[in-house]
């Protein structure tokens, strides 16, 4: 009941945080972190590092999401796995593009977020290619920046979901 678990700190954390208490709201946060560092394996390592990114985004503030995303990539990064590592670039790149999608609530920089999950997505695909075994996961993420690049570039969406189609209907070696 890992999720669930974490889904209720970062819950109850973002309620203390919009009534103002920072010190109960950082306790909900270090509750969430701890669920999965206890696991102390590769798969609670990087779901550790998604809650920082949940946590960046539950405060909401531009500089909070900057300072957890950095400590995300920091914890994935030691794993010296970049298939995780792609995993959380991509998670990024999604919580960027739905936090766009929900229109601008006048965030300075709503009109840099499509660009912005483009830019994880790319860094994500670059790690994805780099393991053959990671065809589908290139796939969906080809997907993804075709979703997101519907909003920048029509010619380079068409291009990624033709990149996606062509992953998911080229027959294994």
């Amino acid at each position: 009941h890992a999720p669930e678990k974490v889904s209720l700190y970062l819950k109850m954390g973002e309620i203390h945080n919009r009534l103002k208490s920072a010190d109960e709201a950082k306790k909900d946060f270090e509750k969430a972190l701890k669920v999965y560092a206890d696991f102390g394996d590769d798969e609670g390592k990087e779901a550790e590092a998604r809650t920082y990114v949940d946590i960046g985004f539950v405060l909401g503030e531009e500089n909070e999401i900057k300072t957890h995303i950095d400590q995300a990539m920091v914890a994935v990064r030691k794993m010296n796995n970049p298939i995780a590592e792609a995993n959380t670039l991509r998670y990024i790149g999604n919580k960027l593009q739905r936090r766009w999608q929900m229109g601008p609530t006048s965030r300075p920089d709503f009109a840099s977020e499509p660009k912005r999950a483009a830019d994880f997505y790319a860094q994500a695909l670059t790690l994805y290619h780099a393991s053959p075994e990671s065809r589908i996961k290139q796939a969906e993420t080809l997907t993804d920046l075709g979703t997101i690049n519907l909003q920048i570039d029509k010619s380079a969406a068409l291009d990624h979901f033709q990149k996606a189609y062509d992953l998911y209907t080229d027959k294994e070696d």
